[in-house]
């Protein structure tokens, strides 16, 4: 998978997201996160080039490449506040 773009953004409400362009952006506050957590963030948006919903085939793609996804999507809806997200 290719993008065409990263950014490093601040989001209010969000960790990162992928447009239709193949451009990828992440939340400056994610680089707080543990390392497994943040790859498991790029894994999740990286997938969205194959697969731009949350439909079962991309879960599927996402936990080929991710073992650890559920965990990293509890770890970050328990620690958004305290990173002031």
């Amino acid at each position: 998978l290719k993008y065409t773009g990263l950014k490093v953004t601040a989001f209010k409400a969000r960790w990162g997201d992928c447009n239709s362009k193949g451009q990828i952006r992440m939340n400056w506050k994610s680089m707080a996160c543990p390392d497994w957590v943040r790859d498991s963030l790029c894994i999740h948006e990286l997938s969205h080039l194959k697969h731009m919903n949350h439909s079962t085939k991309f879960y599927k793609l996402v936990r080929e490449f991710d073992l650890r996804e559920r965990e990293a999507h509890l770890w970050m809806k328990q620690n958004a506040q305290v990173l002031d997200y």
